[in-house]
């Protein structure tokens, strides 16, 4: 070959391989893609967690009542990001209680930190915004029936109406609580 070709040759390497750049730049602007190759799979959502949203055919609303701290803003979007990659009709917002007290008092929050979840015509409040919490306050909130729960007594049992120290009466109200 001559030099002519040799130079044609690079010149064209250089010219490809800054348009291969660039197509992956632009893509890179255009898709998301997420993945999560730590062993504990921390920053991705359980199989059940998946499920359940996939089993979700109303949208969801979530709000976190926090103060001013960017970091815990953050850290929030990030948790609430993962869930909205599965579940396109979850929405979320970040609300400064001091600055719309109104809402939270609607909303029956009584400290920074509680978070409200919203599915069909049900709230609920947790105060931990982790996997766990959200999908648990989604799994209740999924329910049409309550679940029965029943107390055998008459044969030396405790008792579900007595407030002393063998009964069950704080059991039961925090059982008829949610």
């Amino acid at each position: 070959k001559t030099r002519l070709q040799y130079r044609i040759q690079a010149v064209l390497f250089v010219i490809l391989f800054f348009l291969a750049i660039g197509l992956l730049a632009w893509l890179s602007t255009q898709y998301s893609v997420r993945s999560d190759w730590n062993a504990g799979k921390r920053n991705s959502l359980t199989d059940d967690t998946i499920k359940l949203l996939a089993t979700l055919d109303a949208p969801i609303h979530i709000r976190s009542y926090q103060g001013e701290d960017s970091n815990i803003h953050q850290g929030i979007s990030d948790v609430l990001t993962r869930y909205q990659q599965h579940k396109k009709d979850l929405d979320f917002r970040i609300v400064n209680p001091d600055i719309e007290p109104d809402l939270a008092k609607a909303d029956g929050i009584s400290e920074y930190g509680q978070t409200i979840i919203k599915y069909r015509d049900q709230q609920h409040v947790i105060d931990n915004l982790d996997e766990q919490s959200i999908s648990n306050a989604l799994l209740r909130l999924s329910r049409t029936s309550s679940p029965l729960l029943t107390f055998v007594s008459g044969h030396g049992e405790r008792d579900i109406n007595d407030s002393g120290n063998t009964g069950y009466a704080a059991l039961q109200k925090k059982l008829t609580e949610t």
